[in-house]
This record gives structure tokens, C-alpha cells and sequence, in this order.
């Protein structure tokens, strides 16, 4: 898009709140247009939209982005005849990634870590992409989602990205005060409620929709968090704007699907029937469907996560969901085919389906598209035939049923069941119903015979079989009679079957008169149209030529053939990439037999043909070089050479040689001895031509082609000798003959490091072995020195095989680096051996994190709820021990070198933290906490702009958890440190920071009045205002409900301090301030509703004043939100 604009054009996304009359307004802009239509499966009103823009005067041209061209791409051209041939013009083409190659996706990666690093004020160091070649990264944003990872101090690998990103996000709550199990449970149902839905439009819809989650009216905290989550989320610059829009990117919202379904604690479990307070039996229909779409989606990623969702969303009410469900199965695509939809609606249909829930999904249509979606399309069929009365006779219940055997027929087929019973049922009501209308039915009983002839094709049903395409035959000629040139590719088809059942029947003399009959229909079809069926009629004619041959017409059998070769040739020239080996063999096949013959001339004129044919085609079309032209093309070639027609014998030479050398250079051992083989035959006839230069050329070229080959098979040998000495050395040992062994080890190892310098992405995996097993041998026999020299040369290839992305053997890599850790640390090498170690639990805890993720292993398929949370609780314990180990291990290094890793320790203490708090052990995790904010401070000390996020967010967990434990003092203490620190940055920094120093300043507030430090309370309650105050200036939308909590607290401390009057002043001020938000959206400030009607209330009576304007309202909304 940017291209094009820089080139004049008017280009861009078309949003999906556009107005009705985007097309005019577009079109009337006098430039070149371009709209791009994002998710266009999923867009309402994309077909009228489209057809808008066919028929309208302005030109421009229209993108569809989509997952897929599937069933919606078909149901758009299916929908309108004129609006189909139009999208025929331009069919899909499949976007390829954007970065595709390592170097590619790595630089990608490096620009946006340097990008978020200076938004986020971090230092940059360059870092190195894990598994760059991860089909995840296929993406763009996956990329530059690690890249953030990366810049937050967090593992970026393509395995658990999704997992650490949400992690990052819920941190990202906690920042913003959402730290309770409880509420962060509620965000994330909130959240994950309003991604289904397609987002929360309203204030009231996301009220309603958040105490149908929690059972009950919504609490002063959860309405807080409500209101948080929308000024987080908010989308500021669109029109229409939901209040709570759907989480992004899609995968990060399947794995906080996952987070809802199978939390760990029982407090932060969803409820048995969640996605039904999602979307209640009343739903409107456009939001279920959303939903399903979504659920559809997810469920080839999360299947078990999805799966009772999705049997709950379409059982209530089954018979309008299940059509709602079969059109989100259509918009999906083949991706339904992957997905366990299918699966649970056919267990819902056949569980409480009945025909009037079949009837109402009729009018989409059978569903066929995908494997899993024909169980559905089998219960319709089966259930719409039993709904048909039986003992009916009129003609349009038999032919709907006819029909419906048809579509049954055609599943069975495509699962694999013969369709016989069906096929016959079919066969004989279009019988009838032809004998009755023959002019209706005809067509539709020759179908049907051919259908059943297909069904009955195998060795029992042959007799059947027979008689049936007998009749088929029979049904084609009477409605060829009828209309002249309709049904002769019908006939021919039968007829040539008619021909194979007669000669499995062994009726050869009749299967040949028939397969003579279909040549001859084929070439008065070929007559009529030319285009018809080229291929049907060069098989039947290669057929009938080999059939005149078996029966002793040789002759006739010839011209059959040279007629065949004639089409196939035709063929050729049409589609070489199909035709062209049919084409060089037949025409090899047909020049032997004339030879044979005694045709000596035809035999070389038709040689000489086919090679002027095939030669020029082979050249322009690369992919019709299939596995047995050359060989062909070489026989000609040979045989025209004999016949004295050297120089087109030598080209068909050359050609051949050309073939096999371009296959040589893309896989050296594929063809060597084939190449050397075509040089020394073309030698021979240069040598014979007396072109002696030449054939010298060709002799050298085959004779190195020869020693070549020779080599390869020596490096193999090598590889078979390195393999046995390695054998020789463990059998040695296994006899107690430890320096015999250690001679044949290391004589193995050389083999493999000559080896594996030679091609490392072949030998290096069997050389990292050899190299394990001398460290052993060499440790067995007390040289530990060189021992530990092997076990470090071992380790770096497996760090090799990770940095390069190829096959990784992690069991041998932990072995490895286990061994490397003993070795060190018995040679005295503390360091080394701590390294080691943090490798090792850097490996487990990675493991056990991607446990925690629904693409872990313990995610099967069958399980159940309960043994899913079992699973889940046990992963979750080994993730806090391998937290403990790593933060040990740290610990351990960050003596020897403090300053390189107390930046990694500080952000394992949070986590071990956050994880041991979880666990419900909030004493331990404030000591470690305790300890991360001393190491943090100390980093702050010497970069303190670059440091201070981190910091402040862990001042703000440790301070809440010494609250949780009673610990006032420190409490207090750290709020002072908290402001300290944010106004150290203020005047450097954003809007959010003089967001957080106000909200700052109101908590420490709070902490100082409860202390009894009323003056101190007073003094940080009014620098709150102030800063809110210019901050609800320059953005009154986002910041007002903020300025009036301050003015709330700053009034509260006033009534405190018995300075009613100015009190007073400072709550009727909250009270303007809030209204304007509170007459849109009530329900999210009830707790600021109650707080300033009951302080209204008792200035009022303190100061004996009558009730003011704000009084009387508010006390009226705190009745109204069910205050007393």
C-alpha cells in the first residue's frame, strides 16, 4: 500500500465500521483506488459489498485477505453468476511469508528489538533469534513479538512465545493494580469473553456480560477493573470504537482461552457453564456466530480446551445453532477439517437431533468440504431420507430421495465404505421414474448406473457390474439418438468400461470389438469437438493398439498406435508437463514395433519426429522431465544413430546428457553412473563419426563422473569403518580392556572430525556421540584433562545443532552438559561448572513452562476436565522447583561475577516469587521479592532511566504483599520509595508516568492518614490532584474518573482534619468531575457513587447547609445502583 501511494494512489484498509457509502465517496476521489478488505471470511455483507463494486462506474481495485480461499470464497462465486465470473479472473494466490530465510527473519528481528528498546528506554544488545526457521515465525508478528519478549528479559523461543507473552500481559495488569487471584481470574474471563464475542460495543454490554460471569452484580473492584481494562484496550481513533475490543493477535487469545479453561488453583477456576454466560440461549444470532468462528478456529490449536465449549454452545438451542455452526464451519474453510467441531456436532445431532433440526440445515446445503464435516453431512442424508414419507409415490418425494441416495452414495464413497445398497436404491428409483419421464430422467438414470457400476467394481460384483454398464451403454445410445453430439463422451466412457468388465470376464473377442466401437466414438466426438477428452481417446487407442497386438493383428494394431502417439503428441504440445513421457514413450514404443516389423524407414522418420517434438519441449518446460524420459529420449536417440541419422541421434544424445548433468548438480549422488553411462555411449558414436576431439571430451568428463562416484562410496565406507571402530572400542571395554578401547574411540573420532568437517550437516550428529563416548573412555582411564576437553568439544556441537536449527537431540544435550557440570567441578573449575548447570536448569525450566501451555505433551486427546487440572497442578509444581533451582544457580554465579548476572537474577526472583505467592506461601515470596527489589535498586543506582520500570514494579508487588501481611511500617516506607523514584523520571517521561506518580501519591495518601500522619496525607493528596488535574486537562475522556478518586481522598483527609468547608469544596468537585462519566456508564463507578453521596451527606450535616444540586443527584444514582 505504501508503494502505491507513493505512486498517487489512493490506498488503504477498509475498516468494518465503514459507511454505507464508502464506494461512492472512494470512487468520486478522481485517482486510482485501492481497498483492502481484511478477514473478508468473516465480514457481513461482503457479497453485497462486492457486487456494489461490480456494477458500479468507478474503477478500482479490491484486495481480499483472508486464512483461506474455502467454502466462503466458493459460496461467493456461487451466489451470483456475474459476480462469480468475475472473481474467476483473478484467482487466489497464497501469500508467502514476508521474511523467509534466516538471514531475513533475523534482521527482522534485530530492527524491532532495537525499535521496542528505545520505546521501552531499555539498553539494547543485540541477541540472537532462537530456532529462526520455526514455522511460527512464518509470521512477521511472531518475530517482532519475541523481539519484545527479548527486550523485557524474558526467553523468546518460537515454542512457548504465546505462553510468555500472556504472562507479559497479566504482569502488565498486576502494574496497573490488578494483583488479587481474583480479579486477575476476572480480567482474564473478561477479556477472553469479549475476543469470542468480536468485542464489548458498550459500557452496558460489558456490565452485563461481566455479571453473567461472576453470578452476580459486579463488586466496586471487579467495576474498577472493568474500567481499567477498557482504558488499556481502548482502540482511541477509530469512530466506532468498542468499549473492550478483542485481544490481539488471535493466538495470544487461544492461549488466555486455555489460562480460562484449565487454571491451576480451584479460586481461579471457570465455571462448569462459563461459555453459556458468554453467550446465553438469547444470544443474537450475529454474535453465536462470531463465537463459533472463533471456538472453530482455536480448536485445531487447543482441541481440548475448545471441545465442551463448543458441545455446550451447540446444543442450546441445537437446532438453531447447529445452522450456525455449519455457516461458521463454511466461512473457516479447510481449516474445520483440523478443527473438532465436526466431531462434537455430530455427537450432539445423533445424541438429540431429529429431522426438524435436519430440514432447517438443509437449505446450506450437505456439507462435504473436509473429512471430518461428511460425518455431519451423513447424519443429514440418513436423517432427510427417514423423514421422507414411505409410502409415498409422487414424483418429487421419489426424486428428492434419489437424490439424497445420490449425496449418500458420494459419502460413503469418500469414506471409504462402498456405497452399493445406496447406488442400488438410487439406480432403481430413476428406473422407475424414467419410465415415466424419459426425458426428465434418462440422464439422471445413466448417472446413477455409472455411479453403481463404480460401487460394484470389484471382484464379486462383477456379473452386476456388467449388466449395469451394459444398461449404461444402452441409456447413452438412446439419449445420443434423441439429441445428436450431447452424450458421446458419456458413450465412449461406458463403452471403454464396458470393454474392461467384458476382458475381466475374459470375453476378449467382444472386449475388443467394444473397445473398436469406443475408439470410434471417441474420434467422432474428436470430430465434433475439438477439445474433447484428447486424453480418454489416446488411452483407449494406446489400449485397443496393445489388445489388436495380443491378438495377432499387428498391422492394424501399428496405425492404432501411430494414432495414439499422433494425440498424445498433440498433448504434448499443449501440456508437456502432463503429456510429454506419454507422448516419448509411445512413440518409442511405436518406432520398436515398426522396426520389428520391417519398417525400418517409418521407424527412424518416427524417431526422428518424436526427438524434433520432445527436445524444444523438455527446454521450455523443466517439471515434464519425469523419471524414465531420459531413458526413452536415449533409445531414440540410439536407434537413429544405428539407422545412420546420426546428427538427430547424437542431438537426443546430447539432450539426455544435458538432463542428467542438470540432475547431478542438484544432487550430486542421484545420477553420476547414469551421466557416465550417457557420455561413454555418446562417445562411441562421436568416436565412430571420427570426431575424435569430442568423444575425447566426453571419455574425461565420464571418467572423472566414474572416480567421483568412487569417492562417494569411499566417504560412506568411512562413515561404516568410524561406526565399527566406535563398536570395537565398546565391546574392548565391555572386555576390561580399557586402552584398547580408548585407541579404537579416538581413531573413531578422527574418522568423524574428518567427516564432519567435510559435510557437518550429514556427519556432525555422529561425531557429537563419538565425542561423548571418548570423554568416558578418557575419564575411565584417569585423563581428565582431556576428558573434560572432549566433554566441552561435545557440548559446543549440540549448542551448534541449536544455533543452526537442525535436528536437536535435547536428552543428549542435557547428558552432555551434565557431565561437562561433573567434570568441572571435580577439576576444580567453579565457574565452568555453575555454567553448565545453568544450561541445564535454563532446559528444564523452559521444559517445564511449555508443559504449562496447551501444545504441551500433557494435553491429550480423550482426557478429562479433572485430569487435565491434575495435570496442570503437577506442571505448575515442576515449574516453581525449576524456578528454585535456576534462582540457586544464579545465586551461585552472581558471586563470581555480579555485575554480568544480577540483571538475569533479578527478573528470576519476581517470577519465583509470583509462582511461590500462587502457591499460596506469601511470607516466602516477600523475601524473595524483598531480595529482587535490593538487587534492582542497586542496578538503579547506576542507570537509573533505564532501570526504573522494573523497579517500580517491583516496589509495587512487595508493597502490596507487605499490606497483605500486616506490615504497615514497610508499607509505608516503600510507597515513600515508589513516589520517590517516579518523580525522579516524571520530567523526562509520558503521560503514564504522571499517571502512575498520581495514583502513586493517592495510595501513599491512604497509608500515611491510616499512620496517623495526617499533615504528610494532606500534602501527597494534593500533589495527586494536581498531577491528575493537568492530566484530565489535556485528556478529560481517559483521566477525569482518576482526577475524581484524588479528589475523593484529598477530601476525605480534609474531613479528617475538621476543614469541612474547603471538604466540601473538594467533593463537589468529584461530584462535576465524575458525572459526565458517570451518566454514560453507572455501573462502573458505584464504590466513587457511594463514597461521594455519603460524604455529601455528612459535610452537609456538619456544616448544616441544606442539600446541594450534586447531593440530591448523587444520593439518587446510589439509590438506583441498590445503595440504602
Amino acid at each position: 500500500m505504501r508503494q502505491r501511494r507513493e505512486k498517487g494512489w489512493a490506498a488503504g484498509l477498509l475498516a468494518k465500521d465503514a459507511p454505507s457509502d464508502w464506494l461512492e465517496r472512494l470512487g468520486a476521489l478522481g485517482q486510482p483506488v485501492i481497498v483492502v478488505i481484511d478477514s473478508a471470511e468473516d465480514r457481513a455483507g461482503l457479497r453485497e459489498e462486492l457486487l456494489r463494486a461490480l456494477h458500479a462506474s468507478s474503477s478500482m481495485r479490491i484486495l481480499l485477505l483472508a486464512r483461506n480461499a474455502g467454502d466462503w470464497w466458493e459460496g461467493l462465486q456461487r451466489s451470483d453468476a456475474a459476480l462469480g465470473a468475475w472473481l474467476d479472473l483473478t484467482p487466489p494466490q497464497e501469500l508467502p511469508p514476508l521474511a523467509q530465510g534466516r538471514t531475513e527473519r533475523e534482521s527482522v528481528f534485530a530492527a524491532a528489538s532495537e525499535a521496542f528498546a528505545r520505546v521501552r528506554a531499555r539498553p539494547w544488545v543485540k541477541q540472537l533469534l532462537s530456532f529462526p526457521m520455526d514455522e511460527r515465525f512464518d509470521r512477521v508478528l511472531c518475530l517482532h513479538l519475541a523481539a519484545l519478549c527479548g527486550v523485557e528479559g524474558v526467553e523468546s523461543k518460537a515454542v512457548n512465545l504465546t505462553y510468555t507473552l500472556l504472562d507479559l500481559e497479566e504482569r502488565f495488569w498486576a502494574a496497573e493494580g490488578v494483583t488479587l487471584p481474583g480479579l486477575r481470574t476476572f480480567a482474564r474471563q473478561l477479556i477472553a469473553a469479549a475476543t469470542l464475542r468480536g468485542g464489548l460495543p458498550d459500557l452496558t454490554t460489558a456490565t452485563l456480560v461481566a455479571e453473567r460471569l461472576q453470578g452476580r452484580a459486579l463488586a466496586a473492584e471487579e467495576q474498577q477493573v472493568l474500567l481499567l481494562l477498557h482504558r488499556m484496550y481502548q482502540m482511541p481513533g477509530q469512530r466506532f470504537s468498542a468499549f473492550l475490543p478483542a485481544l490481539e493477535p488471535e493466538f495470544l487469545c487461544e492461549q488466555l482461552l486455555a489460562r480460562v479453561a484449565f487454571p491451576g488453583p480451584p479460586e481461579e477456576r471457570s465455571p462448569e457453564d462459563w461459555i453459556l454466560r458468554v453467550f446465553p440461549p438469547e444470544e443474537e444470532e450475529s454474535v453465536v456466530r462470531h463465537g463459533l468462528r472463533f471456538l472453530i478456529r482455536a480448536s485445531v490449536a487447543q482441541p481440548e480446551v475448545t471441545r465442551q465449549w463448543l458441545s455446550q454452545l451447540i446444543t442450546r438451542p441445537l437446532a438453531s445453532r447447529a445452522v450456525l455452526a455449519l455457516e461458521a464451519a463454511a466461512a473457516v474453510g479447510p481449516g474445520t477439517g483440523l478443527s473438532v467441531l465436526a466431531g462434537v456436532l455430530t455427537d450432539r445431532l445423533e445424541e438429540a437431533g431429529d429431522a426438524r433440526v435436519a430440514i432447517a440445515m438443509e437449505p446450506l446445503g450437505i456439507p462435504d468440504s473436509t473429512p471430518m464435516l461428511r460425518r455431519v453431512a451423513l447424519w443429514m442424508s440418513h436423517t432427510l431420507l427417514q423423514a421422507l414419507p414411505a409410502s409415498e409415490e409422487g414424483v418429487a418425494v421419489q426424486a428428492k430421495k434419489a437424490r439424497l441416495f445420490d449425496t449418500l452414495g458420494n459419502l460413503l464413497s469418500a469414506e471409504g465404505i462402498t456405497p452399493k445398497k445406496a447406488r442400488r436404491k438410487e439406480a432403481a428409483i430413476y428406473r422407475t421414474l424414467a419410465l415415466h419421464d424419459p426425458a426428465a430422467f434418462l440422464p439422471a438414470l445413466a448417472l446413477s448406473l455409472d455411479a453403481l457400476v463404480a460401487a460394484l467394481g470389484d471382484a464379486e460384483g462383477t456379473e452386476e457390474a456388467l449388466a449395469a454398464t451394459r444398461e449404461a451403454v444402452e441409456v447413452y445410445r438412446v439419449l445420443e439418438l434423441k439429441t445428436p453430439g450431447s452424450f458421446l463422451s458419456q458413450l465412449a466412457t461406458s463403452l471403454d468400461n464396458l470393454s474392461s468388465q467384458l476382458s475381466a470376464l475374459e470375453h476378449h473377442e467382444a472386449a475388443l470389438e467394444v473397445k473398436r466401437e469406443a475408439a470410434e466414438v471417441y474420434r467422432a466426438l474428436a470430430r465434433r469437438t475439438p477439445d474433447a477428452l484428447h486424453r480418454e481417446r489416446a488411452s483407449c487407442l494406446a489400449d485397443l493398439a496393445a489388445r489388436l497386438a495380443e491378438a495377432g493383428r499387428h498391422p492394424e494394431a501399428l496405425e492404432v498406435k501411430r494414432e495414439a502417439a499422433e494425440v498424445y503428441g498433440m498433448l504434448a504440445r499443449s501440456d508437456a508437463t502432463a503429456f510429454l513421457l506419454d507422448f516419448i514413450q509411445c512413440a518409442d514404443d511405436l518406432s520398436a514395433r515398426l522396426r520389428e516389423a520391417g519398417r525400418v524407414e517409418e521407424a527412424l522418420e518416427g524417431a526422428r519426429e518424436a526427438v524434433e517434438v520432445s527436445i524444444p519441449l523438455a527446454r521450455q518446460t523443466p517439471g515434464a522431465i519425469r523419471q524414465g524420459f531420459t531413458s526413452h529420449l536415449e533409445q531414440l536417440g540410439v536407434r537413429l544413430c544405428e539407422g545412420g541419422k546420426v546428427e538427430q541421434g547424437l542431438a537426443a544424445m546430447r539432450e539426455t546428457v544435458e538432463i542428467r548433468r542438470a540432475r547431478v548438480q542438484h544432487n550430486r549422488g542421484a545420477s553420476l553412473r547414469e551421466l557416465a553411462s550417457s557420455l561413454e555411449l555418446m562417445e562411441g558414436q562421436l568416436r565412430a563419426l571420427g570426431r575424435h576431439e569430442d568423444a575425447r571430451d566426453a571419455k574425461h568428463e565420464a571418467k572423472a563422473l566414474r572416480e567421483e562416484f568412487q569417492q562417494l562410496h569411499l566417504k560412506a565406507t568411512r562413515a561404516s569403518r568410524a561406526q565399527r571402530l566406535l563398536s570395537l572400542g565398546m565391546k574392548r571395554n565391555r572386555q576390561g580392556k580399557k586402552q584398547d578401547a580408548l585407541k579404537a574411540t579416538r581413531k573413531a573420532v578422527d574418522l568423524w572430525r574428518e567427516l564432519s568437517h567435510e559435510k557437518p550437516g550429514v556427519y556432525r550428529s555422529a561425531f557429537t556421540a563419538a565425542l561423548e563416548v571418548l570423554a568416558t573412555r578418557l575419564r575411565e582411564v584417569g585423563k581428565a584433562e582431556e576428558a573434560l576437553e572432549s566433554a566441552r568439544e561435545a557440548v559446543e556441537c549440540h549448542r551448534m545443532f541449536a544455533r543452526a536449527d537442525t535436528f536437536h537431540d535435547e536428552p543428549r544435550f542435557v547428558a552432555s552438559l551434565r557431565r561437562l557440570s561433573e567434570q568441572s567441578s571435580e577439576s576444580g573449575r567453579t565457574v565452568e561448572a555453575l555454567e553448565a548447570k545453568r544450561e541445564l536448569v535454563e532446559i528444564r525450566l523452559n521444559r517445564a513452562l511449555w508443559h504449562l501451555t496447551p501444545e504441551g505433551n500433557h494435553f491429550t486427546v480423550g482426557s478429562t476436565r479433572e485430569s487435565f487440572a491434575a495435570k496442570l497442578e503437577n506442571a505448575r509444581k515442576e515449574a516453581l522447583e525449576a524456578r528454585r533451582e535456576a534462582v540457586d544457580v544464579y545465586r551461585a554465579l552472581a558471586r563470581s561475577k555480579p555485575e554480568a548476572i544480577h540483571p538475569v537474577l533479578a527478573p528470576h526472583l519476581c517470577k519465583l516469587s509470583f509462582q511461590v505467592s500462587e502457591a499460596g506461601n506469601r511470607e516466602e515470596a516477600w523475601e524473595l521479592l524483598r531480595e529482587a527489589v535490593e538487587i534492582q535498586r542497586e542496578l538503579a543506582r547506576s542507570n537509573p532511566d533505564i532501570r526504573f520500570p522494573d523497579l517500580a514494579a517491583s516496589l509495587h508487588h512487595l508493597l502490596i504483599l507487605s499490606s497483605q501481611l500486616g506490615r504497615k511500617q514497610v508499607a509505608l516506607e516503600l510507597a515513600h520509595e515508589k513516589v520517590a523514584l517516579l518523580r525522579g523520571v516524571t520530567a523526562s517521561n509520558t503521560d503514564d508516568v504522571h499517571y502512575m506518580l498520581a495514583t502513586s501519591l493517592n495510595h501513599l495518601s491512604g497509608l500515611l492518614g491510616a499512620a496517623g500522619r495526617i499533615e504528610e496525607a494532606l500534602t501527597a493528596a494534593r500533589e495527586a490532584v494536581a498531577l491528575a488535574r493537568e492530566l484530565a486537562q489535556r485528556d478529560p475522556n481517559c483521566y477525569q474518573p482518576g482526577l475524581s478518586e484524588n479528589l475523593i481522598t484529598l477530601g476525605l483527609v480534609l474531613k479528617v482534619m475538621g476543614k469541612a468547608e474547603e471538604a466540601l469544596q473538594v467533593i463537589e468537585e468529584a461530584a462535576d468531575t465524575l458525572w459526565p462519566s458517570l451518566d454514560k456508564h453507572p455501573r462502573a463507578f458505584t464504590r466513587s457513587v457511594t463514597n461521594i453521596a455519603r460524604m455529601l451527606s455528612r459535610l452537609h450535616d456538619i456544616l448544616q447547609r441544606p442539600p446541594s444540586d450534586n447531593q440530591q443527584r448523587y444520593s439518587s444514582a446510589y439509590l438506583s445502583l441498590g445503595g440504602e
